[in-house]
């Protein structure tokens, strides 16, 4: 079949420098040792690995220990070590391999390195091997300057961090520790964190090689989230060991982020994609001439009414929106993009694609677009992809058809407070942005009258600081409950006067273990997660559908149960999928059969029917080790209502942006019959 190929042509030099800087100047981190939280939770690492970071303390007084690398939250489990890189008793260590500097650590700059090649593992210090031994441990590395308390937390300052997934030997290390990494660095593909702290933080900042949904970008909060305490930060550095990056600008990598968020029929301007660029160097210019778009994936061209590329500023979160090479381009299965020079500036650069979908779209059809490659001063480059995402597909909301219904139901953790200065913020944008009917939330605390009053939805709340809140935009009968701090029942009417019991929930979670945190540990007792939850989770599923829903039901009421179960499901949880569950196969969990023997069906797992093809988790998503724990679900009656869509929501509407929560939330569209 002939192939169209579409070529813009446009001669424009355009430089976006001035708009969003990005300054050349060396900084570092700075940590009080108090109640700075910076994670990124990249997980557990076997094999070969190493680890660098730069450090200062900020005298010579030091605690018992003082983390420098860490695991951070969730990270204990028994054979791994979530604490690889500390300072213990003034030395450099790591405990599990019994590794120690020699030499008290001043009050200076120091490189610390941990390195292992899958039997040896050794400890360098300014680039020298001080320390090593024949041993090799599993690590669980999320967190700089903390594990979890204020009792070990780092003060001082920190800057180049970089973790491997190789043994670097002793004359790499020695070679570039005091200088930017770049891609003349021979294990330049095997880096798979990188904070340069070259850019002012503040409730994020960009892993330099992160992909897909789980980039393991920096969230910077705080131990306690309740004490407004000043965030860490970056200034200015005086490391006198560091080298200046004083050269040309050159290129250093460029990866395509898509959006997993699906599109409503007759969506204007819908994020498609960003292609994060990074520049190294800051001399001289440099500019991409021009990138490629390949279509073949979408189902149907017809879908797209027309595309348009914008440079997107520096930030995930910027308020540049400059259109480059043309607006309202046409769908075709190739589009060649090139003859406008953009500049780039050192460090990140992002260009976002849109998408304008036609009301007359498929549903469920998905928008899948490429881009094979793009030109950097006349240089081709491939730009890198993960391959971890759902796909975007075409959807339908309450604002085009009567007989639409969507429920958004997520844990925001503790208020939504959890992200620097902006939490309660990020989770009223992200809510709008799903266009959700309904939404029943978990672990509101405080923040539920500020996020109704900025949805302009109804509010069913059994008092302002509560767990549980039920927003909607149609009118609510509150219902009275039994236990309120679990159970939340609302009747709604909507539109067409059809009336639907929802109940926002929360279930008690098996703390003897806590095995919806803990199953990545290996040889543990399954029939211990089936007795807590028959114990605690089952007594509360069993109180609220016996009284706070059966009573009020009529032969023709729908019912919608939706929260955080904090329990797993018997559907994900099968010989197929156990390879995705550390080799627990299948369990028999109590509530989801429970569930399901009372006739309420779980809408996710009815839309995504393969625990394999679809196994996304929805609890501590934000970090690598804890990817398919489904602990939250929206279950329904199938009496006048039928899940058209659903979807696990776990990447930020702003792509590339940090996900505000510890839980995913859980999206499903319905079509009332």
């Amino acid at each position: 079949m002939y192939k169209k190929k579409i070529i813009l042509f446009i001669v424009v030099f355009f430089s976006l420098s001035r708009l969003d800087s990005f300054g050349s100047t060396n900084r570092m981190l700075c940590l009080d040792g108090h109640n700075n939280r910076v994670t990124f939770g990249l997980g557990i690492m076997q094999g070969e690995w190493t680890m660098e970071i730069w450090f200062k303390g900020n005298d010579t007084v030091w605690k018992e220990t003082e983390v420098l690398i860490g695991g951070g939250e969730y990270s204990s489990f028994a054979g791994v070590d979530n604490q690889p890189l500390v300072i213990k008793n003034g030395k450099l260590h790591n405990e599990r391999a019994n590794l120690w500097s020699d030499v008290i650590i001043d009050d200076q700059w120091h490189h610390a390195a941990l390195s292992c090649d899958g039997k040896i593992t050794t400890l360098f210090l300014d680039g020298k091997i001080v320390d090593s031994t024949i041993f090799a441990s599993p690590i669980l590395v999320g967190s700089i300057g903390i594990l979890e308390t204020e009792d070990s937390a780092f003060c001082g300052y920190v800057d180049e961090v970089r973790i491997w997934d190789t043994s670097l030997p002793r004359h790499v290390i020695a070679k570039w520790r005091n200088k930017s990494i770049d891609r003349q660095h021979q294990f330049f593909y095997n880096l798979k964190v990188y904070f340069p702290f070259d850019e002012e933080l503040k409730e994020s900042t960009v892993n330099w090689v992160g992909k897909g949904q789980q980039a393991y970008h920096i969230r910077n909060g705080r131990i306690d989230y309740k004490n407004q305490t000043p965030l860490a930060y970056t200034i200015e550095s005086n490391n006198p060991y560091w080298q200046e990056n004083k050269k040309k600008k050159e290129f250093f990598n460029a990866v395509v982020v898509d959006s997993e968020w699906d599109v409503d029929r007759g969506a204007v301007g819908d994020a498609i994609l960003k292609l994060r660029i990074i520049i190294t160097g800051n001399q001289g210019a440099i500019h991409m001439n021009g990138l490629k778009l390949d279509l073949t994936s979408c189902s149907n061209l017809s879908d797209i009414k027309a595309l348009n590329l914008y440079y997107n500023g520096k930030k995930a979160r910027s308020l540049i929106k400059q259109s480059i090479y043309a607006k309202d381009i046409p769908p075709q299965r190739h589009i060649n993009l090139e003859g406008e020079d953009i500049e780039l500036t050192e460090g990140v650069n992002y260009i976002l694609l849109t998408a304008d979908i036609s009301d007359m779209a498929s549903l469920k059809n998905k928008i899948k677009i490429k881009i094979p490659s793009i030109t950097i001063d006349k240089d081709k480059f491939i730009p890198q992809y993960s391959t971890d995402l759902t796909l975007k597909t075409i959807t339908e909301s309450s604002e085009n058809s009567n007989d639409i219904v969507r429920l958004l139901s997520w844990n925001i953790w503790h208020g939504g407070r959890h992200l620097g200065n902006v939490g309660v913020g990020r989770v009223i944008e992200l809510i709008k942005k799903t266009n959700a009917d309904m939404i029943t939330m978990q672990e509101a605390y405080g923040s539920q009258d500020t996020i109704a009053d900025a949805l302009k939805f109804n509010l069913q709340t059994h008092s302002s600081s509560d767990n549980l809140a039920l927003f909607s935009r149609y009118p609510i009968q509150e219902l009275p409950s039994t236990a309120t701090f679990s159970s939340n029942p609302s009747i709604i009417t909507l539109p067409n006067d059809r009336k639907i019991l929802v109940n926002s929930c929360w279930l008690r979670y098996a703390n003897d273990p806590e095995y919806t945190a803990s199953f990545p540990q290996k040889g543990q007792n399954t029939k211990l997660w089936i007795t807590q939850d028959s114990i605690l989770a089952m007594k509360d599923v069993a109180s609220i559908i016996n009284n706070d829903i059966k009573p009020y039901l009529t032969d023709e009421m729908s019912v919608i149960i939706a929260g955080d179960f904090n329990s797993f499901s018997h559907l994900d949880w099968t010989e197929r999928a156990a390879f995705l569950h550390y080799g627990y196969g299948k369990i028999d969990f109590p509530v989801s059969n429970f569930m399901l023997q009372n006739g309420f069906i779980d809408s996710f797992r009815e839309v995504n029917k393969d625990e394999v093809a679809r196994p996304e988790g929805t609890f501590a998503v934000i970090y690598g080790h804890l990817q398919t724990s489904r602990i939250d679900f929206i279950y329904y009656s199938p009496l006048g209502i039928d899940p058209i869509s659903s979807k696990i929501i776990r990447t930020a509407p702003e792509i590339d942006d940090v996900w505000p929560s510890d839980h995913a939330a859980v999206m499903t569209t319905f079509k009332i019959r």
